[in-house]
């Protein structure tokens, strides 16, 4: 089990604050980290990666993630999630940014989930691609797009990535994260102001803009490795039902792809016939996981078994059916899957989801 530290930035509003972190103000949250498995790490950062972006070649790269970045990179001793002495020595230079950029997206997809307590979270690409909305590869976007179900609102988030080296004289180790946090908010307010331009035919309003700043830390350090965050609230109209319903399938249809896109599965009756099992005294229906993804997740692990991905009966049902009773209920719902202890064959996620070992 590994952990990071959580560290939430003043919510003063950064888009036009200093890049100085110590003149923001930072302000440890008590007490709070994130605990995690290396197979929930390999996982959040497979269902990081676009969809629209998946191809044989990106798998094979998949692998190699799993097999060379994660194996090499990790320190596999410290309970802080650290790197090995001087990751920056073993990699050139783009390929090691590349690298830590794609490991810190995973932590913070995790985050979002699991310590803002937002299960849908969805990789930007793939929900502008699901919504049809065509953005040129020259503007500016976040990294991924949340929605808060209980309060019928979206959210904005980029993921930032440094490692330890840049510390300041003083010995503090968060130099450039400020710089890092207004970059990223800005970042989501211009996708922001893009999508939701006078002229454009499909808007869809947001309500907060947020960035994760992850500050990796190695086996020398005397810091830990932490996740530094900011949300500042944005005025917007709420979400109405009908498309709220419209963006929880829209997450669950792109994980499932994800999870295997040699089968596109459709959510529909049909989804009725297929074999379940019990975990934690829930019932899910099975999805078999690629080949690829399977070599990715034990490849991290070093884990031989089969993998075997899940989705509560409960939750499907409510949207084939497409059940409203499903805002009324989203509570009682989610709190059948919070904060259940990983076990050592499978570990049940937030949204109602289960990563099984076989």
């Amino acid at each position: 089990m590994y952990s990071v530290d959580i560290i939430e930035v003043s919510k003063t509003n950064l888009l036009g604050a200093p890049a100085k972190i110590t003149e923001l103000g930072v302000s440890p949250i008590t007490g709070m980290n994130m605990s995690f498995l290396l197979s929930k790490l390999a996982f959040n950062i497979a269902m990081s990666i676009s969809f629209e972006n998946i191809t044989p070649i990106l798998y094979y790269r998949l692998d190699m993630i799993s097999s060379r970045l994660i194996e090499i990179m990790i320190n596999k001793r410290c309970t802080n999630f650290r790197l090995i002495s001087d990751p920056h020595l073993v990699f050139k230079d783009f390929s090691f940014s590349s690298r830590i950029g794609e490991v810190g997206q995973g932590l913070t997809r995790m985050f979002v989930q699991e310590i803002l307590n937002q299960p849908f979270c969805i990789n930007f690409e793939d929900y502008i691609a699901r919504r049809r909305i065509n953005v040129p590869n020259n503007q500016s976007r976040s990294d991924f797009i949340y929605i808060d179900f209980s309060k019928r609102e979206r959210g904005l988030i980029d993921s930032k990535a440094t490692f330890f080296k840049s510390i300041d004289e003083n010995g503090n180790d968060l130099k450039g994260v400020g710089k890092q946090l207004r970059d990223g908010l800005n970042q989501c307010k211009n996708i922001n102001s893009y999508i939701n331009k006078p002229t454009s035919t499909v808007k869809i309003p947001f309500h907060k803009y947020g960035c994760s700043c992850i500050k990796f830390h190695d086996s020398n350090s005397v810091h830990n490795t932490k996740i530094l965050y900011v949300d500042p609230v944005i005025d917007s109209e709420k979400i109405s039902d009908e498309e709220l319903f419209e963006d929880v399938l829209l997450y669950y249809l792109t994980l499932l792809e994800k999870i295997n896109p040699d089968n596109v599965i459709e959510i529909n009756r049909r989804f009725y016939n297929y074999e379940t099992a019990n975990y934690g005294g829930h019932e899910f229906y099975i999805i078999q996981p690629s080949d690829r993804l399977t070599s990715f997740i034990n490849g991290l692990t070093k884990n031989k078994k089969k993998i075997i991905f899940g989705i509560s009966t409960e939750i499907i049902k409510y949207i084939i059916e497409k059940n409203l009773d499903f805002f009324s209920n989203y509570d009682q719902i989610q709190n059948k899957f919070n904060r259940i202890e990983p076990k050592e064959n499978y570990e049940i996620f937030k949204d109602g989801t289960v990563l099984a070992f076989k």
